[in-house]
């Protein structure tokens, strides 16, 4: 599955989002790390819809203290979640996803993961991930 560049600026959003109510919001974030206002409505911009391209997130990851690509990795936790409901085979696919260093082969490897357990768990066979019939 190929992410389109405003699918990756939304799901940036979302973890930007998620990074920031489970370290006290915004205005915490910034006084704590002493940084300007202006990152703070920076921040406000950027979660409002504002273009959230891939140097801007870098540069936003580094003033925060996130590590380097944190915003493009996918929901981990959605996808253990999906493992620990499913056979060991698919806990061995999660373990591997971890590993791919790439953030947007890691991201869309994990997607599909989702979608075949998801089918799985529905009782149905996964889709074909190569374009090809089974």
């Amino acid at each position: 599955m190929d992410l389109t560049e405003s699918e990756l600026q939304e799901h940036r959003r979302e973890r930007l989002a998620a990074w920031l109510k489970a370290n006290g919001g915004a205005k915490r974030v910034c006084e704590s790390q002493g940084l300007p206002k202006s990152v703070q409505s920076y921040i406000s911009q950027v979660r409002g819809g504002f273009v959230f391209g891939q140097r801007a997130a870098r540069n936003l990851e580094q003033k925060l203290g996130m590590r380097p690509h944190y915003l493009d990795e996918p929901d981990s936790g959605a996808l253990t979640e999906s493992a620990t409901d499913a056979s060991p085979e698919v806990s061995v696919l999660v373990s591997q996803i971890t590993r791919i260093k790439d953030p947007q082969m890691r991201f869309r490897a994990s997607l599909a993961a989702m979608n075949a357990v998801a089918a799985v768990l529905q009782g149905h066979s996964p889709a074909p991930t190569d374009g090809h019939p089974t």
